[in-house]
């Protein structure tokens, strides 16, 4: 099973499915939990970014900067970090992008990418 982490706004149905594939999103971990607790919200994004084998950033609006955590602690980690830029205009946001082992700019591309990975 590989465990990938994804973070940014994005609907987790947008990514094909896998078999060996584990979509994890912090937000759907917290439901019916008091997220706004920020001790319970950072214990189970530390879990899940403990567990993930990858992380997934989607540039897709200008709220970024809520995944900078997540991108740090995991460059720190030494795990791959992908990003999808779904973006007209993400100058703004290149000092993320180096530290991106791959960047695709588009869900056919980046669900092509992970099916190689599940060995669909």
């Amino acid at each position: 099973m590989i465990n990938i982490y994804i973070t940014g706004k994005v609907k987790k149905r947008e990514f094909i499915k896998y078999k060996n594939i584990n979509y994890m999103e912090p937000y759907n971990y917290a439901k019916g939990l008091n997220i706004l607790d920020e001790n319970i919200y950072a214990s189970i994004d530390l879990t899940l970014l403990n567990k993930a084998d990858l992380i997934i950033l989607v540039l897709d609006s200008n709220e970024v900067r809520n995944s900078l955590f997540e991108i740090g602690y995991c460059f720190a980690k030494n795990k791959p970090i992908i990003i999808l830029d779904l973006m007209k205009d993400s100058t703004k946001y290149n000092f993320t992008k180096q530290f991106a082992s791959s960047i695709f700019r588009n869900f056919q591309e980046l669900n092509d990418f992970i099916g190689r990975l599940s060995n669909d």
